[in-house]
């Protein structure tokens, strides 16, 4: 791993263990009634970067479409929203990426998501769900529904549900039936039979009176984090002279499922704070060691380069040297040797050969009546 680019990771990672990375956020519930204008904010936090030119923001919804609702480099706008989305937000001015919905309908009830994308990363944030109110009178049937919830993890909470018809209907019986995921969800509740459907039973209460008051709420027990999701009541009334009537909210209500403590804005976790130091140390460690490996490798030359070793020359009258001055042969131990020949200035030739691994290399020295040699080199590996 190159050596600058470690240093740059391990900017951003100071950056994000402490808390100051990349975080988009955005309200959790925002409320509006119909034909009105509403402003959807979005604000986001990124490390300093100098050479950032363009910032993309983007907007999807979590039911109804499949794709962007709107893009701001592109100027794109789906056909829905066509006329309606004005950007309000400053991208490299503030830090923002908000958006305007004029002549909100009902059916624009939904969940919204900003994304932010820096370099080509894309980063989300939690979302906003958009509860549209239709206007009072503005038809017969309706059905209430609170636009936004939050609930622990393992406790219980109470989804409202109030409906009205109109006076001429006379209902024998009225059906209250729950979906999860949506207006086109999947049903997990009749009461009818009083009975949950799929990973629901058993945890579902009816606590409506739909004949009388005209609800139809329910409790759900044993709270899950997959639990978070659009949950729809849908309200069926029976005549014996009519077809049956159906009408339901349009996207019912958004819950919102915590686990325990946990920040609800997601900042960084214990873990994630630990695991970014980890990183950080780790990053620190690798740059250490190149620097100690380069040092090494630059000791080891300029002690070779000052200290020639003499090899066997072409000297015919060559006869072994018995002993130094102290009387004993001359043997030498060279851990590290690196391949180079040449001849000095006083006419001795030698050379040097590089040792792979931690070898021994032990010379005894011969002599002619000029020149010095090394006539003899042997290795001997270490073991460990």
């Amino acid at each position: 791993m190159d050596v600058s680019l470690c240093l740059v990771l391990v900017q951003l990672i100071v950056a994000w263990s402490s808390g100051s990375g990349f975080r988009v956020e955005q309200p959790k519930y925002v409320e509006a009634v119909e034909n009105e204008s509403v402003t959807l904010t979005c604000t986001f936090t990124h490390p300093e970067i100098s050479s950032l030119r363009d910032i993309d923001i983007r907007w999807r919804v979590r039911i109804h479409y499949k794709t962007d609702i709107f893009r701001y480099l592109d100027n794109y706008t789906h056909k829905v929203f066509s006329d309606r989305i004005k950007f309000v937000g400053s991208p490299l001015g503030d830090n923002t990426g908000s958006i305007r919905l004029d002549g909100v309908r009902e059916l624009d009830s939904n969940m919204y998501f900003c994304s932010v994308v820096i370099l080509g990363e894309e980063y989300t944030g939690p979302g906003t769900v958009l509860s549209v109110q239709a206007l009072t009178g503005s038809r017969e049937f309706l059905v209430k529904q609170l636009g936004y919830q939050e609930a622990a993890e393992n406790g219980s909470v109470i989804l409202p549900c109030s409906f009205t018809y109109p006076d001429t209907y006379t209902p024998r019986d009225i059906h209250i039936t729950w979906r999860v995921g949506g207006f086109h969800g999947i049903q997990i509740f009749d009461s009818s039979r009083n009975s949950a459907l799929g990973e629901y039973r058993g945890r579902i209460e009816f606590l409506g009176s739909a004949l009388r008051d005209k609800t139809g709420s329910i409790r759900l027990h044993r709270l899950k984090g997959n639990d978070s999701n659009f949950y729809v009541c849908r309200v069926t009334i029976l005549e014996d002279h009519r077809k049956p009537t159906e009408w339901q909210s349009i996207s019912g209500t958004f819950l919102s499922v915590r686990a325990g403590s946990a920040d609800p804005r997601g900042s960084p976790t214990l873990l994630y704070t630990l695991l970014g130091v980890c990183g950080l140390a780790l990053c620190v460690g690798l740059v250490f060691g190149i620097w100690i490996i380069k040092r090494k490798r630059s000791g080891n030359i300029k002690k070779e380069n000052h200290n020639p070793v003499p090899a066997v020359g072409g000297d015919k009258n060559v006869r072994q040297c018995q002993e130094d001055a102290s009387g004993s042969p001359q043997n030498y131990d060279m851990p590290n040797i690196i391949a180079a020949e040449g001849e000095s200035p006083e006419g001795i030739i030698y050379s040097v050969v590089q040792a792979k691994g931690r070898p021994k290399a032990v010379r005894s020295v011969a002599c002619s009546e000029e020149k010095c040699l090394y006539v003899d080199v042997k290795f001997r590996a270490e073991t460990q």
